[in-house]
């Protein structure tokens, strides 16, 4: 792990380690940061933004998604005998972006169902985009696990519009309520659905039952993550910490959609590159091709992404959030290569699905360096700094803090001081008698051991 967002991945594998160290029942089932042992407790490393989610025992946990995509991949390891690791999440990771891939696959041949090549050119244009090939890949976190809830929900949303029954309505609320207990955007597409199928319902009001189903697996969900957080600090921490989440992502006096257009835009261009451009040509197309079931797509695919970067623009400056257009570019333009039939069109189409790999491997470099020539290695190289030292020592930092990349290869938690005299009021209160302190320069990118801390057994 190193650049680009392996960050998120990080995240998901420090929660994972917590609970393979001290057992995911001893958390209460929440997402904890601090690894094993005296000496990594009450330590909140890119954890509690507002520094209220800690427990009695001083875990801090990282509430900002709901946690069904920490317990997936928890209860494939668990089954298999397998400690979490970065490759085996990657394997994981890998495995949802296949099942993806045929997702699309079928919702292309739900939408265009006259045509033997589009479910198979979609599915291609999915797996090969270079968002695809990296945030389901290399990268894992909550934002990428609502991937297969979000095609699942628009293929049984498809199959609703066609033909409505009770037990197809049922599975739109269940996935729906699967989304959401996965990630914010999972509310965004069960609400994105809602309202398409009240204004169905008044022509159709069997209709109403939907909307009313899908209601009650957002309330469910909602109130199963909330009331599951507010056991670790409390009602008033809870909340606190949404509103300092939301204040930071969301919409506020120093952040709007518009200051964050251009980046969002870059970050599209980047992922997608000729394929973007190829879609916007044949958006000229529109009216000429317009049917009943291009029409589904904009409406049920488009509006929850919209959303995403109206409701939360400081979010939407993270790349991966780009990662979700997938799900519609793979098939709205195979849908139009088909139906327009153009034989210039299709050579630009392959053009722009082949450059695909091509950009993503620019971006993404193979051998020991990074497109900012950085070291893949650089988060592993600093872990080595803390690996060594003693397991009952307090790990302080003054002038920075690491990486959660460089965390978890550590497996230790390291507290951010000012000075020396913090670190060692840190230690007495914690009863704790020795710690090692490390310096994170102003004016240097590496951070150096500088001292050993040790207090007397009887010192007050």
């Amino acid at each position: 792990m190193s650049k680009h967002h392996e960050f998120c991945t990080a995240t998901a594998l420090r929660v994972l380690t917590v609970w393979h160290q001290e057992s995911i029942g001893s958390k209460g089932y929440n997402p904890a940061t601090n690894f094993a042992g005296a000496a990594n407790k009450y330590i909140n490393n890119h954890a509690s933004g507002s520094g209220q989610m800690v427990d009695a025992e001083g875990n801090y946990y990282y509430v900002s998604h709901p946690p069904l995509a920490y317990y997936l991949p928890y209860a494939v390891f668990s089954a298999l005998h397998i400690e979490p690791d970065v490759l085996p999440l990657q394997y994981f990771n890998l495995f949802v972006n296949l099942l993806c891939g045929l997702g699309i696959y079928l919702l292309a041949r739900k939408l265009l169902p006259d045509s033997n090549w589009v479910g198979l050119l979609a599915a291609t244009i999915y797996w090969f985009t270079p968002a695809v090939l990296w945030f389901q890949s290399n990268v894992y976190m909550s934002d990428m696990m609502a991937q297969p809830f979000y095609i699942a929900a628009f293929l049984l949303a498809l199959y609703l519009l066609e033909k409505p029954k009770a037990i197809t309505a049922i599975g739109l609320a269940i996935v729906c309520f699967l989304g959401t207990y996965t990630t914010w955007f999972g509310m965004l597409v069960a609400g994105s659905f809602g309202l398409y199928f009240v204004f169905r319902a008044f022509s159709r009001p069997k209709y109403f039952w939907v909307v009313g189903l899908l209601m009650l697996s957002q309330v469910a969900a909602l109130g199963l993550m909330a009331w599951q957080y507010s056991q670790i600090a409390g009602w008033d921490a809870y909340l606190a910490e949404l509103g300092h989440r939301f204040g930071v992502r969301g919409l506020n006096m120093h952040q709007s959609i518009f200051s964050s257009a251009l980046p969002i835009a870059l970050n599209y261009l980047a992922n997608y590159g000729f394929l973007l451009l190829l879609a916007s040509l044949l958006l000229i197309n529109w009216h000429g091709i317009a049917n009943v079931n291009t029409l589904r797509l904009a409406n049920l695919a488009l509006l929850p992404i919209i959303l995403l970067h109206l409701l939360l623009p400081e979010y939407s400056g993270h790349d991966f959030t780009v990662l979700y257009l997938a799900v519609p570019l793979s098939l709205w333009v195979p849908m139009q290569l088909v139906s327009i039939g153009s034989k210039w069109l299709w050579l630009i189409g392959w053009f722009a699905i082949v450059s695909c790999p091509v950009l993503f491997v620019v971006v993404n470099p193979y051998g020991d360096h990074s497109y900012n020539n950085d070291l893949y290695s650089a988060e592993l190289d600093d872990a080595q700094m803390f690996i060594n030292e003693p397991d009952d020592a307090v790990l302080f930092m003054i002038g920075g803090i690491p990486s959660p990349q460089t965390l978890w290869y550590a497996k230790r938690n390291v507290k951010r001081v000012l000075n020396e005299a913090e670190a060692i009021g840190f230690l007495r209160s914690r009863a704790i008698n020795s710690g090692v302190l490390f310096e994170w320069p102003p004016r240097c990118d590496e951070f150096q051991k500088t001292k050993t801390i040790y207090l007397q057994p009887n010192e007050p």
